[in-house]
């Protein structure tokens, strides 16, 4: 059973290894690439799920995602369903480029995506959902 409704489920998605805050990104993007950075709308994302951090806001649940299992943080603060890139190119799914766009992360910082799965279809607790997924490097 596929989920068409006018509900947004928004998670993010990661390996099952548990990331450490060494692999966290640090750096912030410079704000000087205005000519390949595409401003159709900002995005955004909490800082709770950058950091694969449970809350009261955000839980994690088991994801199944082009083949692969891994974790998804499902969130209510954050705008778009993301993936981490590093999990997007180990399954089977299609990844495709398009303009850089900006995600402002909650708490400060400002992350990049240039990349989404379209069309992707997704499974949580034994539901099938199909959505678009912006591409993370995490």
């Amino acid at each position: 059973m596929v989920h068409w409704s006018s509900k947004v489920l928004n998670v993010m998605v990661v390996d099952e290894e548990n990331i450490s805050e060494e692999e966290m990104p640090t750096e912030e993007i410079p704000d000087n690439d205005e000519e390949n950075t595409q401003d159709e709308y900002l995005m955004h994302i909490s800082e709770e799920d950058v950091k694969g951090i449970t809350t009261k806001r955000t839980f994690t649940m088991p994801i199944k995602l082009g083949g692969k299992t891994g974790v998804a943080l499902v969130d209510s603060g954050s705008s778009n369903t993301f993936v981490d890139l590093k999990f997007a190119t180990k399954g089977s799914c299609t990844v495709v480029t398009n303009f850089l766009q900006k995600v402002t992360v909650a708490g400060g910082g400002i992350m990049q995506s240039g990349a989404h799965i379209p069309n992707c279809s997704f499974t949580i607790d034994k539901e099938q959902f199909l959505g678009n997924m912006k591409v993370l490097d995490l």
